[in-house]
């Protein structure tokens, strides 16, 4: 605690938020209109899943569907569908989770609008579901244009 008090008096600060490190697998279940598409799980081999391993090739492994029992992936996709009706969205979003040792559910954050790439993470949940990154792409213009 002695080098964040050092920084905060440094730099003027006079509040921080400290949360509580959860270990655990790393999911994330996107909601197209009002269907949870497939969880996906995050695996970091070196590290968290920040900037460095989510944008270099090879540094983590995405598995969609994730290898879960089926309980498991009724949860995360009805906690998504709840997540993504709480806020109000309606064409899209992604909601990530940590699930402990447990099988309990932690909710991160979601995504009102998650990465569109080819190989983002929502896309790889469409395919897995049967949508092409083309399909995906124009279901979100359909839903969109329903609004």
């Amino acid at each position: 605690m002695g080098e964040l008090q050092e920084y905060l008096n440094k730099n003027g600060d006079t509040s921080v938020l400290i949360e509580q490190f959860i270990s655990g697998r790393e999911f994330s279940v996107g909601v197209l209109g009002n269907i949870p598409l497939p969880p996906i799980e995050i695996i970091v081999e070196d590290g968290f899943y920040d900037y460095k391993n989510k944008y270099v090739a090879g540094r983590v492994k995405e598995n969609v569907p994730a290898n879960i029992d089926l309980e498991m992936d009724k949860q995360l996709r009805e906690v998504s569908m709840k997540v993504h009706n709480i806020l109000g969205l309606e064409v899209y979003s992604r909601s990530d989770f940590i699930v402990d040792c447990d099988k309990k559910i932690y909710f991160i954050e979601t995504n009102s609008i998650p990465g569109m790439t080819s190989t983002s993470l929502l896309p790889q949940e469409a395919l897995a579901q049967g949508l092409s990154f083309s399909d995906l792409c124009e279901e979100i213009i359909e839903l969109s244009l329903k609004l």
